[in-house]
């Protein structure tokens, strides 16, 4: 009866799910300046914010991949003067990035068969 119960579970899986792969998404966005709502308290920035999704910036198939990325691209002081990020990185211009996973269902990294 058990054994019944698992297979049925594990049709009940949508063929599209078992080719997903993984993939590291960088996103970044340029902070707004607060409304004159927000500098007199009766709004809250830090909410508007936070719900920012940001701009895709760059894909990586690999997760260390993206974190070596961000962190060679961020300034190691404070906020300097030119920014938050290298002027070489694509995330120059920007206040703040982060990594996110995305599911895709088309082939990542394939490879080429040998003959």
């Amino acid at each position: 009866m058990k054994l019944q119960k698992a297979k049925i579970k594990n049709n009940m899986i949508p063929l599209w799910n078992l080719s997903l792969r993984q993939i590291v998404v960088i996103r970044a966005v340029k902070d707004k300046p607060p409304t004159f709502l927000e500098r007199i308290g009766i709004k809250d920035r830090r909410k508007r914010i936070a719900t920012d999704w940001g701009q895709r910036v760059a894909i990586f198939t690999d997760y260390q991949d993206g974190r070596d990325y961000l962190n060679w691209a961020r300034y190691d002081n404070e906020h300097p003067i030119e920014g938050w990020f290298h002027k070489e990185s694509l995330l120059h211009g920007y206040d703040r990035a982060w990594i996110t996973s995305m599911w895709v269902d088309v082939p990542v990294d394939p490879k080429i068969p040998q003959e």
